[in-house]
């Protein structure tokens, strides 16, 4: 199974003191784009978006957003969260889907008690649909296997939306290697490592595999 493309997804937690120069490495180490994380929960959005953007942009990079997922049972939560990263985003030009980074239920630090499995479901489909009805796009939801397993799989969840999973063998896998299912689902993108190198940025990085055209999505 040969990706279509690769690409690195990046966040505030990524050392980089000068985008344009990591930007630049990742185009030449042959990535076609960047994800970059733009909004947490209900109090988190990182300051360089706009920075970090427009240096990928300059790169000749694609670009995307992601939004880390911080559920809990306030009313309106899922829209909410929804509604922070579209505001994030205005203004600039993305050229892939946004994503819903699910790997988290609840937040012991805000001491927000997690949602039940059938009622993340719910949550995460709130969240799915506000945001393809307010781009046109269908957004994707990146997940684990252990958190699909326990919160979505086997409680209903319907992936009508491309999934990104990730998923971290122990070494690196071949390229026609295929990403593991979530249950029935085939995942459209696949990050295999957490622990990535691109020559010319310090640390390490995400590095995915994308099985789908992202631009047609």
């Amino acid at each position: 199974m040969t990706p279509i493309c690769t690409f690195v997804d990046l966040s505030g937690n990524n050392p980089i003191k000068d985008a344009p120069a990591a930007m630049r490495a990742i185009k030449d180490a042959g990535h076609a784009g960047v994800y970059l994380k733009a909004t947490q929960g209900r109090s988190y959005d990182f300051a360089r978006l706009e920075l970090w953007h427009g240096a990928a942009v300059a790169a000749g990079l694609r670009v995307g957003a992601y939004h880390f997922a911080v559920p809990d049972a306030r009313p309106g939560d899922a829209a909410g969260e929804a509604a922070d990263l579209l505001d994030r985003i205005k203004g600039l030009a993305l050229d892939w889907p946004l994503v819903l980074d699910l790997e988290q239920n609840g937040s012991k630090e805000h001491k927000l008690a997690p949602l039940p499995p059938a009622h993340l479901v719910a949550w995460a489909a709130i969240w799915l649909h506000d945001v393809e009805f307010a781009t046109g796009r269908k957004p994707l939801l990146y997940t684990g296997p252990a958190f699909w397993r326990a919160q979505l799989g086997r409680h209903g969840f319907v992936a009508d939306w491309p999934v990104w999973v990730a998923a971290y063998p122990a070494k690196t896998p071949q390229l026609e290697a295929a990403p593991p299912k979530l249950g029935s689902v085939q995942p459209a993108v696949w990050q295999y490592t957490g622990h990535g190198h691109v020559p010319g940025i310090a640390g390490d990085v995400d590095i995915n595999r994308a099985y789908v055209d992202l631009d047609a999505l």
